[in-house]
């Protein structure tokens, strides 16, 4: 979708704030991601950072953390690569190629590996670690080459994110963002999960692939976890002493001060795992929390590390996670349908997001022709969308970030490229309760205990987004673009514009600001066309059940089902033995169907939700 200039991200008055949305630790990971805004020259940037630690004794394990304290965030990460990501003309790239990059780099850095992504596809790495627009210098020279597509730098990307039906786990009042009981519409201004979970909680046969830290061990993601694999090319970034590996397991994101190409140390997020129950945490086994589709599979994959994780390793992730081939890796015995990025970075010029942007898209487009498809966060610059990279790329799903009272989150990047919103939180404008709830860990470094914390950011709404797409394709919505389609038509248009909203007080470092959060303002696509509303769903509760006499002559009827949300009109489809031999609500059996399996099917009569339907259980018709 093309860019909108940049007056029409500006929020009321001077200020957009930026919230970073998660611990100390994971703030250290999203710098690089939230270095750089782009709004417009008067708008001040305000970075809020939220700590968020882990509950201690006997309760730990059932009992989220809370904020501890607010402080201000550090320098921004420096942006860098350590190497080209290029698409030639040929199978891969050519001993002319690599020398006019090493050419190019001059004294600067010398070459590296070189390692195919996909056909025409080339990692070429350099030597060393270089400056992001070293990298683009050396990449607009290989460019010029005539066997050569396009260049561009293999860049250092980060996690985003900081931070009705009931069940039996004893955190699911406080999960909000799926359904939230306070007043307002019903279920407030949540996904109202449990709306759906009438007709369906998912299915194991479906996969969600989370491209993240990797997973730890956790009560609540029992027999939810299928074999994944760590995608890390660096020992040290991985810390498990070797390169990549099949074992996703979250080592520990930590840094000591120093290690990073950025200042400071931090302790380790538990990012992925705390993604991975937001989508799938097991539903009424008297533990924690519940995901959004508690009985779908989710599939860890580790691409981010110690400092973060480079575009390769991120781009083999996604080949890897929808079924494509890795050069040295085992085949993916459980391909995704669907895939979460929660993680990324913002470009800091349009030409920037059209590089990175062509070998994102050049890589999930071949996904979703295996049959994936793939919802990243929007980002929390509190800035231009359009920027980020990969959620504003065509072939992702950009999620941006709404406060419990259904409003745009302070720190959500916005823009024409947002396809949705979700709920992420926004302690800063509603206070400490309004944050996401979900799974983590006591380790400081190395994983201990398990338990239960507290993030916000649009790394907790994506997932949210995936976990409803999981629900989705259980109804048998199984191909990227009608999955695609479910997702859009499942949302709810934004509360009405709010005077008081428009010009909301913020207090930050002794300084009053004003912020419009509104998303419904007409004219402005600001946040997406509505926020993720899963009792939008026209999906049947129950299935229809045949009366009346099986029998050759008699009229037979169907019953009528109640649905998530009922269609304007619905059709029956008689079939016997499979075969259609009527339609509308009654039907009356012929001699043709004596001895034959008469069954009868009720759907929606028109829409996206058509092909969803409940069929009855088969009757004999008798002579």
């Amino acid at each position: 979708m093309p860019s909108r200039g940049r007056s029409g991200y500006a929020r009321a008055l001077t200020v957009k704030a930026l919230l970073l949305s998660h611990s100390r630790a994971l703030f250290s990971h999203s710098r690089a991601l939230l270095s750089h805004s782009r709004r417009v020259a008067t708008t001040v940037l305000v970075t809020f950072l939220v700590l968020t630690g882990f509950a201690s004794g006997a309760e730990a394990a059932y009992a989220p953390a809370t904020a501890t304290a607010d402080r201000p965030a550090a320098d921004q990460a420096p942006d860098v690569a350590r190497g080209l990501i290029v698409r030639t003309t040929t199978g891969s790239a050519s001993a002319a190629v690599l020398a006019a990059t090493d050419a190019a780099l001059s004294d600067r850095a010398g070459l590296g590996d070189t390692d195919r992504l996909v056909p025409q596809i080339t990692v070429v790495d350099f030597a060393g670690v270089v400056d992001a627009d070293v990298a683009e210098d050396v990449a607009a020279q290989v460019a010029r080459r005539g066997d050569v597509v396009w260049a561009v730098p293999n860049r250092l990307r980060r996690v985003d994110a900081r931070s009705p039906v009931s069940t039996n786990d004893p955190l699911f009042r406080q999960q909000r963002n799926l359904w939230d009981t306070n007043p307002g519409p019903r279920g407030g201004y949540s996904i109202k999960a449990p709306s759906l979970w009438r007709a369906t909680r998912g299915t194991p046969a479906t996969v969600v692939a989370v491209i993240d830290t990797g997973i730890t061990d956790h009560p609540d993601l029992a027999g939810r976890v299928v074999p994944g694999y760590d995608f890390i090319s660096s020992a040290t970034r991985a810390r498990d002493g070797d390169k990549r590996d099949a074992n996703p397991a979250d080592q520990g994101d930590w840094n000591a001060n120093g290690q990073c190409p950025y200042p400071g140390g931090m302790a380790s997020s538990w990012h992925g795992t705390f993604v991975a129950g937001q989508i799938a945490a097991t539903a009424d086994n008297g533990t924690g929390i519940a995901g959004v589709a508690p009985q779908v599979s989710v599939q860890p994959i580790r691409a981010l590390g110690r400092c973060g994780g480079w575009d390769s390793d991120i781009l083999d992730s996604i080949t890897w996670a929808s079924g494509g081939t890795v050069p040295g890796v085992p085949a993916n015995p459980t391909p995704a349908p669907v895939v979460n990025l929660s993680l990324g970075g913002i470009a800091s010029s349009a030409s920037e997001r059209r590089a990175a942007c062509r070998v994102y898209n050049a890589v999930a487009k071949a996904g979703r022709a295996r049959g994936s498809m793939f919802v990243a966060a929007a980002g929390n610059d509190g800035g231009n969308a359009n920027r980020a990279v990969p959620a504003s790329c065509s072939e992702y799903i950009s999620v941006g970030a709404t406060s419990r009272r259904g409003f745009s989150s302070i720190y959500s990047n916005i823009g024409s490229t947002v396809d949705l919103s979700a709920p992420g939180g926004d302690s800063l404008i509603e206070g400490r309760s309004d944050s996401i709830v979900s799974l983590g860990n006591s380790g400081r470094q190395r994983p201990a205990t398990a338990g239960y914390v507290r993030y916000e950011g649009t790394s907790m709404a994506a997932p949210q987004v995936a976990g409803a797409a999981a629900l989705l394709h259980g109804l048998g919505f199984t191909t990227p673009g009608s999955l695609r389609s479910a997702v859009n038509a499942a949302v709810s248009p934004f509360r009405a514009r709010s005077s008081k909203y428009s010009r909301k007080r913020v207090r930050f470092g002794g300084k009053t600001y004003r912020v419009d959060l509104n998303c419904s303002t007409r004219g402005r696509t600001w946040c997406g066309p509505g926020v993720l509303d899963l009792g939008r769903v026209q999906a049947p509760i129950g299935v229809p059940a045949i009366g009346g006499t099986a029998r050759a002559g008699e009229v037979l009827t169907a019953s009528a089902v109640r649905w998530v949300s009922t269609p304007r009109a619905v059709t029956y489809t008689w079939r016997a033995d499979g075969v259609v031999v009527g339609t509308g609500q009654a039907y009356r059996a012929t001699g043709a169907d004596i001895g034959r399996q008469l069954t009868v099917r009720t759907s929606p009569a028109s829409g996206t939700f058509a092909r969803v339907g409940a069929t009855s259980a088969p009757v004999v018709v008798g002579s």
